[in-house]
Formats: structure tokens, sequence, C-alpha cells
């Protein structure tokens, strides 16, 4: 279940995970990506940030860094303090 507010920003988007699902293979969330996971959380709190507000962004920024692919977002302010050690771009 994907989390929203209410129940029509979740339709919208169940329906744009659905396309993204028919273009593309999801990355892994695998052992290198839990270790590179773990080093951002570490650097989050180093730089006075709230990690475990961030968990999933942190999750996802893992998963690209290891896989070597620039991480596409709307919301690069949320990857703010991260932003040096992310390939960050807006679509």
């Amino acid at each position: 279940m994907l989390i929203a507010r209410d129940d029509e920003t979740r339709a919208l988007r169940v329906r744009r995970l659905g396309a993204i699902e028919e273009h593309f293979d999801a990355l892994p969330f695998d052992a290198a990506a839990a270790r590179e996971c773990g080093r951002l959380h570490a650097l989050v709190a180093q730089r006075g940030g709230a990690p475990r507000r961030r968990a999933m962004d942190l999750a996802i920024a893992a998963t690209a860094n290891v896989h070597g692919v620039p991480l596409m977002t709307y919301n690069i302010k949320d990857f703010q303090i991260i932003a040096d050690k992310v390939d960050l771009r807006e679509p």
C-alpha cells in the first residue's frame, strides 16, 4: 500500500506506479544497498539531520548509488543534506 493522505491521492500513486513498472525494471535493495544506506544514515546524523525521518529517501538514494544511476526526483530538496553524495537530477 502506498502512503497517501486520502483515497484519491493513493489511487493516483497506484496508477503512476503501474505505468512506471510497465517501462522500467525495479533495482534490487540488496546487501550492498543496505550497507550504503547505513553509510548515508550515519552521514545524515553527522550533519545534524534526522535519518529515521528520511529512511525511505535514504534507501532510494543508496540503491541509486550502488547501481551507479542518477536519482531522478521532483523533490530534490528531500535529498539536500546528502546532495554531494548522490547524483540527483530533476526530470
